[in-house]
């Protein structure tokens, strides 16, 4: 692998896109899903309460996680959700919050913000069975290289950081 992509363009001059290493993506991947997790709270909060748990005794409450967890209506709730934070705020902004604190952004191969059929095919292949795993040996996962996007660091690269050509 080369030492970075350029971007042809005729209309601007060739520039740098610089990959997001595999450690800055496993951090957006956690941060959006501490989101997530905030944002499925109000969803399923209320249903938790009408319960009688014992917020105190640790057992009870993950039991009574899993069982809303195997409720296909918490499942499809959790997939909508998931799908239309990715969605949105990537189509909106090119970043979810994760991309925010880490500074990185999807772009396409061209280095230009993906179009919103790129984002919604990119948003997709995240529901492929084990696509979390395509990160194991690259930085470029199945979502990015099924949609021809990528992840890049917003600023110049720091030490470490892989790029590609």
């Amino acid at each position: 692998m080369s030492e970075y992509l350029k971007e042809i363009n005729p209309e601007e001059p060739v520039k740098e896109l610089h990959i997001a290493p595999s450690w800055t993506r496993f951090l957006n991947y956690f941060l959006d899903y501490m989101v997530l997790g905030l944002i499925m709270s109000f969803f399923v909060s209320p249903a938790a309460e009408s319960k009688e748990v014992n917020p105190t005794d640790l057992k009870s409450v993950m039991d009574e996680v899993q069982k809303m967890f195997e409720d296909p209506k918490i499942l499809l709730l959790n997939m909508a959700i998931t799908l239309g934070y990715y969605i949105v705020m990537e189509s909106l902004t090119g970043q979810t919050i994760g991309k925010i604190i880490t500074r990185t952004e999807v772009v396409d191969e061209y280095g230009h913000r993906p179009t919103f059929l790129r984002i919604l095919g990119r948003t997709l292949c995240r529901m492929i069975p084990f696509e979390a795993f395509s990160f194991l040996f690259t930085p470029i996962g199945w979502h990015d290289s099924i949609s021809k996007t990528l992840v890049i660091k917003k600023e110049l690269p720091v030490s470490g950081t892989k790029t590609i050509k």
